[in-house]
Formats: C-alpha cells, structure tokens, sequence
C-alpha cells in the first residue's frame, strides 16, 4: 500500500514539473504561471525612490531597511525606520505610486 502511495505522489510530481518547465510556443496564449514569472509586478518606482518618499513623510526618521515584498501582486516595499525617539516602526511603500502607508 505505502509504495503504491509513494509511486502515484512522484508520478504527480513529475507531471507537474513537465507542466512548469514546458517553454512557452509562439502563438499560444500564455499562462497565467508565465506572465507573473514574467515580472508583472515590476515596481514603477526604485528602492531608493520609496525610501525617499518615507523620509519625506516622516521627517527625522532613519532609514534601516528596504525589501521588495512578494513576487505577485502589485508591488509593495516594506521599509523599516527609526524615530527620533528611538521606536522602531515598519512603514509600506505602493511601489507603482509611491504612497506611503502604515
């Protein structure tokens, strides 16, 4: 019983590895798997952009930290701070506008 589980999870497995790794031929639509691999989540705006905007919006804060979050999905830049009064804050960044929010 236990390797006829195990035989029919790694012929799932390989199938869908195929499925993946297929390439994408012309004239047929794409995936949805191929365009959010294709970086449809690009960010409109720069790491150093976003950054920017923090310290605009919160005067007299440092900077620690910027990161891109996620691979799908708009992209969103969590950036943590510093404040004057020593409080450690994180604060997101739209990264196709540039608003920033808590």
């Amino acid at each position: 019983m236990r390797i006829r589980v195990w035989l029919i999870f790694l012929l799932m497995l390989s199938t869908t590895q195929v499925l993946i790794a297929e390439p994408h031929k012309s004239g047929s639509k794409p995936s949805m798997r191929s365009s959010l691999v294709q970086g449809s989540s690009s960010a409109a705006i720069s790491n150093q952009h976003a950054a920017g905007n923090v310290r605009q919006e919160f005067p007299g804060s440092k900077i620690l930290s910027v990161k891109k979050m996620g691979s799908s999905g708009p992209p969103v830049y969590k950036i943590k701070t510093l404040s004057g009064s020593g409080v450690v804050k994180f604060v997101y960044v739209d990264g196709t506008s540039g608003e920033v929010f808590e």
